[in-house]
């Protein structure tokens, strides 16, 4: 790893401008010990530094990459999107809306649907399919530029939400195994506690999610082709200002919520195991003792959900301490190879709960008529049976119909 020298802003050109003009008429957005580089020394640094020679030697490679994963997470948006939908169908009948569980996997829910609806939007307008968008290197047209943040502010609302939702379905399964008479537990019980629970973690995560959105910066963009100077588009293109202090600080502090809450998530699920162990040995050798399908399902979406958060947080803590390399422009755009773990966190809840509930399991069959099918099948051969098994009282009930017909 190299030691930091200087940077130049990659989005500036500087080439266009006298290096010794005044300070206050350039932009850069690279300090040093609070002095900008060319106050220290008189011009720009026009060379880019990477900390890891690996960065440098693949660069190209890695734009590969960035350009694949950023594909195949609009693809798992879409499919994440097409699992949901039914998946919040099955959620919203009667006999699963009523437990506190399945009613903040509705919250869940919602929130993933979120996160796909944005970035399905954004690739929508992106790729010309309402409108043209004409060429600009450095500037979009205003409702894609707004279409972007929005997608970037609903990521934001949508992962903090379910990632706290999840954690308090642990948290509070836990503390009902231990503590199974207590008040609070009956309390957040009822189906209207859990609604509450929900909105509170809304509240709380849109107030997170809309700072980003206020905080972003959109300024509308002077020149759109470099070899052409003058050269302009029909409408005004603008671009979402990125790299600034804020937003560096608030991806910051996100990764550290990112890796608190799969920590938390860690010792929550030690301390539900641990209360499951124990109480199935104090319910050993009862006649009605049965496995906790719930319970199974909790610890399947902690594991799915901590692998996603981990890496989602892990990745902008790494960042930050890369300020100004231009190591830190790729590293924030394999952001996307964390939120494929997002989706794929998200996809999974319909799989656990198909596999480990089966509540959830008769719901569907319910809904699908297999379950009425199964009822009525299983009457036929219980009159099938009640037949062989008394065939004198039906030739009874034969001749006793014979002998009322009249001639």
């Amino acid at each position: 790893m190299k030691t930091k020298t200087s940077t130049a802003n990659p989005f500036y050109d500087y080439i266009q401008w006298d290096l010794y003009s005044d300070q206050s008429e350039t932009e850069t957005t690279t300090l040093y010990y609070g002095y900008h580089y060319y106050e220290l020394y008189g011009h720009y640094d026009l060379e880019t530094d990477f900390a890891f020679d690996f960065f440098k030697s693949n660069f190209e490679l890695l734009r590969y990459l960035v350009h694949a994963t950023t594909t195949a997470y609009e693809i798992a948006s879409v499919i994440n999107f097409l699992v949901n939908i039914p998946h919040l169908l099955i959620l919203l009948q009667r006999e699963l809306r009523t437990n506190l569980v399945y009613v903040i996997m509705i919250g869940i829910c919602l929130c993933d649907l979120a996160h796909s609806l944005g970035v399905m939007a954004h690739k929508a307008v992106v790729s010309e399919m309402f409108f043209p968008i004409e060429l600009c290197y450095y500037g979009q047209p205003y409702i894609v530029v707004i279409l972007a943040i929005t997608s970037r502010s609903l990521q934001v609302f949508s992962r903090r939400c379910a990632a706290f939702l999840a954690l308090f379905i642990a948290a509070f399964r836990a503390f009902s195994v231990i503590f199974p008479m207590s008040s609070s537990v009956n309390f957040l019980m009822k189906g209207k506690s859990a609604i509450l629970v929900v909105l509170s973690f809304s509240i709380v995560s849109g107030a997170w999610g809309m700072y980003y959105f206020v905080s972003s910066k959109i300024e509308t963009v002077l020149e759109c082709n470099p070899i052409e100077p003058g050269y302009r588009t029909t409408y005004d293109p603008y671009r979402f200002v990125t790299g600034e202090q804020w937003e560096k600080t608030f991806r910051y502090v996100n990764g550290h919520i990112s890796v608190s809450v799969s920590f938390i998530y860690i010792f929550a699920t030690a301390a539900l195991v641990i209360a499951l162990y124990q109480a199935k040995k104090r319910r050993k050798g009862l006649k009605n003792d049965k496995p906790n399908n719930t319970s199974g399902l909790i610890l399947m979406m902690a594991v799915s959900l901590f692998l996603s958060e981990a890496t989602y947080g892990a990745l902008f803590i790494f960042i930050y301490y890369y300020n100004d390399f231009q190591d830190q422009l790729i590293l924030e755009d394999f952001e996307v190879l964390a939120l494929i773990f997002s989706m794929i966190n998200s996809t999974t809840h319909f799989i656990i709960c198909v596999f480990m509930s089966s509540q959830y399991r008769d719901t569907i069959k319910r809904m699908v008529g297999w379950k009425e099918k199964q009822k009525m099948d299983n009457v036929k051969n219980l009159i099938v049976v009640e037949s062989s098994a008394h065939p004198s009282t039906a030739h009874t009930s034969k001749t006793s119909n014979d002998s009322k017909k009249t001639f």
